[in-house]
């Protein structure tokens, strides 16, 4: 297991929100410190900052049309 300590406010866009905060939470050690639904957001941390990494649902489905 890798065993990251600090991470310096690193955001992602994702595919999969509840994949990659269990992903991130198992392997890095880090905890949800906020979560959005209707943002579609989370904020992961080590402990020592409100968060170290912010995680974004991309938007999935078709494009919005032009008006």
């Amino acid at each position: 297991m890798i065993r990251a300590n600090r991470l310096h406010h690193v955001v992602l866009n994702v595919s999969d929100l509840d994949a990659s905060i269990d992903f991130y939470t198992k392997v890095l050690g880090l905890t949800v410190a906020v979560r959005s639904e209707e943002r579609g957001s989370a904020f992961l941390s080590f402990g020592d900052e409100h968060h170290d990494l912010a995680l974004f649902q991309r938007a999935t489905g078709p494009a919005p049309e032009d008006s």
